[in-house]
């Protein structure tokens, strides 16, 4: 373990080359989702950039930290102070918000490692030069887009009722952004749906479908809602109608593949048991087939109805369509399921209700756009009674407790609808105001007076936050449409007045940086004076870093027919999009003689990876009394280029609104699963960095049934290698993928991956660096089992598998949902076998003996037995059982099962060393046993050697005693207790103990003392002709021989003398044995006595008889 790291950031773009004890790499957006790194842009592949902030962390084999740090500009890293041949586990966490793991890069036989991705934990040795290219690829779901040959949809509204006139007309539109340029004739967008299939539209969405193969095209279903627009009538669906078409897109250009119109199908979300969309309806009074000036129909019923009836925006998001209703302004979720989506006559109804997912707005908020974004839904919301717009979100699958992200004042300086001079303070109406619905009203308010012919311009903004969209920064784009322009047209007529009415719409982009927090601040106003650009805002760049942004347009300027542009005035100042007028084809804007300061309508579509956002404009190009596209710089806000969907006709509104929503077509990212197999050494569940990958090992993958159980296998089988420097590893990728695409894996479906051992031979390890000595052999693979699933807080690192079946369940997901979470470990494990033999000598009858594990380590050193380890768990990561009792000549088989590589040492409890011959031993010394599991060590031998200590009884002088008699004696083996046995004379007693065995003994009589009729003296020892002096509790200590020869004790009693006089005990001990002596005396002479009394009386009866 490293005691401390120095931790160095890299400040370049590029990551440098490691050197010795340093690991380097980038962390990169993969735009195309290939894996591979590409710096510079190449066809219609995207120039992709680092990406800062990303945390990257090291840890040793222990699981220890010992280095982090942070991606810095560019996305490159250095990890240095790790040392040399160290192992180490790097994982990437942090990621910026809305990022996950893209596709590994390479083939599946790929080695190289330049410039690839491999997953979020990879394993390096640092070796002596350290080691380079660590890299990771992250991309967001909406990333893989095609550069200038993403396609783009446009909802355009056509005048009169939908079978009329203008029945042939465009309503729903496919251009690539390549093909879309201000010099473009509008036949370059091909026509999907025309005005009589769809009427007016305004809300567009896309759903990508799978792709059949890695070769096919890519294809799509664009939905499309109805939109009340005056003078534009709704399609055969009606006010709540939702119409769907199937189109497809070259997959290396982007073009539509086929001409002519999709099949369009058709349902109407309103009917019995559904929401009400509103009551607005239309007579032919109210609106006539007629598309031209003078024979409209005033279709007065759409004033009050425009944005307050019928659909506002839609959006698509994992099988469920999002529908804003505005008329009981609330959200409605949609399972396509239940959409029978028909071109039957008949308009079918949804089959279910849909989910509400309640706005709780306050009175006069008007709820329009609407965005699913990163796991949330974006509502954008304006205030029809002031001059307010807000910003919300909400969880996906939430139905209610709406977050604000964002409000914002609508009181902001804007420019002018239209002018022939210099800007004046009496031009109000291009300025935000209540919305209002009453023509006569709205005619006086925005009727500016000037009139051309039989004509009026007529302004009067009333702001619809009508688009929401973010940019690769994850910045927010806002498209405000204006109200007038679904309440007016192209001198169409007004009620109950004598001129034609020419509306021009005054909507705006905006443009809200997001913080490193995920706070959203809207641009702010500075002055125009001067040719020094202002800073506006600061946002997200695509790699995660925080950036200035400012106009990069000039200020006033007189053109050369002295027509003023005021280029963007906004917020007191200039504001960050050009939106002004059209684009000239030169870098600029026209200086004709109207000038038009706010031409945009208010939807908003980011183009990824080129920086650029889409939005619909009238006059976006060249021609006069036009509409279309038009493309705006993200880095600076300039005007780069227009697309007119319709020039100057009467199907079209001209500048008067006409062009509805906007939708880019993201292609449909490859789904890719799978990661590595490994050897699990000391059986945690965990993927250490010093353990090793296992190639060889097979992997399935099978469909699944509802209870997660394999079904059929789905293509061919994988087999674990070294892939971009990775070992272990393998991948499924689904058919759709341009590399190593594996045929019938589709996307959103549930799997089950099957790891399949092979039934012979054996795994390759792939140890990073020097294979441990405790790994000189390994386990086959009929030795290998999968270890525990799940184990740890971190599933990126742990062991998927069921133990027991070799299956994995998986759910896949769709657009990139990338799954490298899928490891199995792989773990041998072993009981082992004690026998205990006795190698000289007898055993005592009946002995136990007990064996003792002295220490347990892991192939890496740790401690594991159980009672010392720091861990109370009881799995196969420690050693539970210490100790084993068993008998002579018994073989114990234990029934704990040890991982392979685990070292385990014996000792044997109460026998000296000398006595104790383990085999396999630690090497120096046979008194300690080893064993290094393996599937060739697991047998431990413990063997004994016994001797002899005898000890014979002798009298002396020889005297018979009673049958029987045993004198006791007292002994301990080792210190060990006191063990109690008898002696006779002429049976020795004999003890089997183990070799140099330290024996002490004595007779626990103290003399005198009478024992078998006789008064004895204590007794002497002796060792052959050696004596033994006994201590001061009258113990003898002998050492048991270290060979089979007997110890021969001899303990001797004799009869007690008493002891002479003087004596040597001193006053107190001789008068005590002068007393006893005396009594024996006084004993001895009355028993003389009485016995001549009794041979007395005994003469004298013979004598009288």
């Amino acid at each position: 373990m490293l005691a401390s790291t120095v931790v160095v950031v890299e400040s370049g773009a590029d990551p440098a080359e490691a050197v010795a004890g340093q690991v380097t790499g980038r962390v990169f957006r993969d735009y195309d989702a290939d894996g591979v790194y590409a710096a510079t842009a190449s066809g219609n592949r995207v120039a992709e950039v680092g990406l800062a902030g990303v945390t990257v962390t090291a840890y040793n084999g222990a699981g220890t930290s010992v280095g982090t740090t942070t991606t810095a500009s560019g996305g490159g890293y250095t990890l240095s102070g790790l040392g040399n041949n160290t192992a180490l586990r790097i994982e990437f966490t942090g990621y910026p918000a809305g990022f996950t793991d893209s596709t590994r890069g390479g083939t599946a036989t790929a080695t190289t490692t330049a410039n690839t991705s491999n997953t979020s934990v990879q394993f390096v040795s640092t070796g002596t030069n350290g080691a380079s290219e660590v890299n990771l690829g992250l991309h967001k779901e909406t990333d893989l887009a095609k550069s200038t040959a993403t396609p783009i949809i446009t909802a355009v509204q056509a005048v009169g009722t939908y079978n009329g006139n203008s029945s042939g007309a465009s309503a729903i539109t496919y251009i690539t952004r390549a093909a879309a340029t201000n010099t473009a004739a509008t036949t370059a967008a091909s026509t999907v749906a025309t005005f009589s299939q769809v009427g007016a539209t305004w809300g567009v969405a896309m759903q990508a479908l799978p792709r059949t193969s890695s070769t096919a095209n890519e294809g799509y279903y664009v939905y499309a809602s109805a939109v009340v627009k005056r003078h534009s009538g709704l399609g055969p669906a009606g006010l709540a109608g939702l119409y769907r078409m199937s189109v497809t897109a070259n997959s290396t250009t982007g073009a539509r593949v086929g001409t002519g119109t999709a099949t369009v199908e058709r349902i109407n979300l309103a009917g019995t048991g559904m929401p009400s969309y509103g009551t607005f309806t239309r007579t032919t009074a109210d609106l006539n087939s007629s598309n031209t000036d003078t024979g409209q129909a005033p279709d007065s019923g759409a004033f009050a109805a425009a944005g307050t009836q019928g659909i506002g925006g839609i959006a698509y998001d994992d099988g469920y369509l999002y529908v804003v209703n505005l008329y009981d302004r609330n959200v409605y979720r949609y399972a396509l399921s239940t959409l029978a989506f028909s071109t039957n006559a008949t308009i079918p109804t949804p089959s279910a209700a849909p989910t509400l997912i309640s706005t709780g707005l306050a009175s006069g908020e008007r709820p329009w756009a609407i965005s699913v974004h990163q796991g949330r839904i974006y509502l954008g919301v304006a205030n029809e009674n002031g001059l307010t717009a807000r910003v919300l979100s909400l969880p996906v699958g939430s139905t209610s407790g709406w977050t604000q992200e964002l409000s914002f004042s609508l009181g902001y300086q804007r420019g002018i609808a239209w002018s022939t001079a210099a800007p004046t303070t009496g031009q109000t109406q291009a300025q935000w105001h209540a919305w209002e619905s009453n023509p006569a009203t709205l005619y006086t308010a925005s009727n500016l007076g000037s009139t051309w012919t039989t004509w009026q311009l007529s302004a009067y903004g009333q702001a619809i936050l009508s688009g929401l969209d973010f940019d690769d920064g994850g910045n927010m784009l806002i498209g405000l449409a204006d109200r007038f322009s679904l309440q007016s047209g192209e001198k169409d007529p007004w009620p109950n007045q004598t001129n034609l009415v020419v509306a021009t719409p005054v909507g705006d982009t905006l443009y809200a940086g997001v913080s490193s927090t995920g706070a959203f601040s809207l641009e702010n106003g500075a002055s125009q004076a001067g040719a020094t650009a202002p800073t506006l805002l600061t946002v997200m760049t695509a790699g995660n870093e925080a950036a200035a942004r400012q106009p990069g347009y000039g200020g006033t300027v007189a053109t050369t027919s002295e027509q003023w542009t005021r280029r963007n005035i906004q917020h007191g100042g200039r504001e960050f999009f050009e939106d002004s007028l059209r684009y000239d084809g030169a870098g600029g804007i026209d200086g004709q003689g109207v000038v038009h300061d706010e031409t945009t309508l208010g939807a908003v579509a980011a183009l990824p990876g080129i920086a650029q956002v889409v939005t619909s404009s009238y006059d976006a190009a060249t021609s006069y009394n036009s509409a279309g596209n038009r493309f705006l710089d993200l880095t600076d806000g300039h005007g780069i280029d227009g697309f007119n969907q319709y020039t100057q006709n009467d199907m079209y509104f001209g500048k008067g609104g006409g062009i509805g929503g906007v939708a880019v077509l993201l292609s449909d990212a490859p789904v890719e699963i799978g990661n590595r197999a490994w050897y699990d050494a000391d059986a945690d569940g965990i993927q250490d960095a010093d353990e090793p990958a296992l190639n060889g090992l097979t992997v399935q993958l099978w469909t699944a049934d509802s209870s997660g159980n394999p079904v059929s296998q789905v293509g061919a089988s994988k087999t674990t290698a070294t892939v971009n420097g990775q070992a272990g590893t393998y991948y499924f990728r689904s058919q759709d993928a341009a590399t190593d695409p594996t045929t019938g894996f589709t996307k959103n479906g549930d799997y089950v991956v099957k790891f399949v051992k092979p039934t012979t031979g054996s795994p390759t390890y792939v140890w990073p660096g020097t294979t441990p000595t405790a790994f000189s052999t390994t386990p086959t693979w009929a030795q290998l089992e999968l270890t525990t699933r799940t184990a740890g807080s971190n599933d990126l690192i742990d062991s998927n598998p069921d133990p027991v079946t070799g299956n994995a369940p998986v759910t896949v997901g769709d657009f990139g949902d990338d799954d490298h979470s899928i490891d199995a470990g792989y773990v041998a494990l072993r009981t082992y076998t004690i026998t205990k033999t006795i190698a000289a000598g007898t055993a005592p009858p009946g002995a136990q003996f007990t064996i003792d594990v002295s220490s347990a380590t892991n192939f890496r050193g740790d401690d594991v037995l159980s009672p010392t380890n720091s861990t109370t768990d009881a799995s196969r990561v420690t050693v539970e059982t210490t100790s084993y009792t068993l008998a002579a000549g018994q073989t114990l088989t234990t029934t704990e099962r040890i991982p392979y590589g685990y070292t385990l040492r014996f000792t044997e409890a109460g026998i000296p060393g000398a006595a104790v011959a383990f085999s396999p031993n630690i090497g120096t010394s046979d008194d300690t046993g080893q064993l290094v599991l393996s599937a060739s060590a697991g047998a431990l031998t413990v063997a004994n050697s016994y001797t002899t200590v005898t000890v014979t009884k002798a009298l002396s002088p020889t005297v018979t005693l009673p049958g029987g008699t045993t004198f006791p004696i007292e002994y301990t083996l080792d210190g060990g207790s006191t063990q109690s046995t008898t002696v006779a004379v002429g049976t020795p007693l004999t003890l089997s103990v183990p070799y140099a065995t330290v024996v002490k003994l004595r007779e626990p009589l103290v003399g005198p003392f009478s024992w078998g009729g006789w008064a004895w003296g204590t007794g002497t020892w002796t060792n052959g002709a050696t004596s033994l002096t006994p201590d001061a509790n009258g113990w003898v200590t002998v050492t048991a021989n270290s060979s089979t020869a007997a110890v021969a004790l001899t303990l001797t009693n004799h009869p007690y003398v008493p002891p002479a006089l003087p004596f040597a005990g001193g006053p107190a001990s001789d008068l005590f044995t002068i007393g006893g002596a005396l009594v024996l005396a006084i004993g001895l002479g009355l028993g003389t006595w009485q016995l001549l009394r009794r041979r007395r009386q005994g003469t004298r009866a013979a004598h009288r008889a």
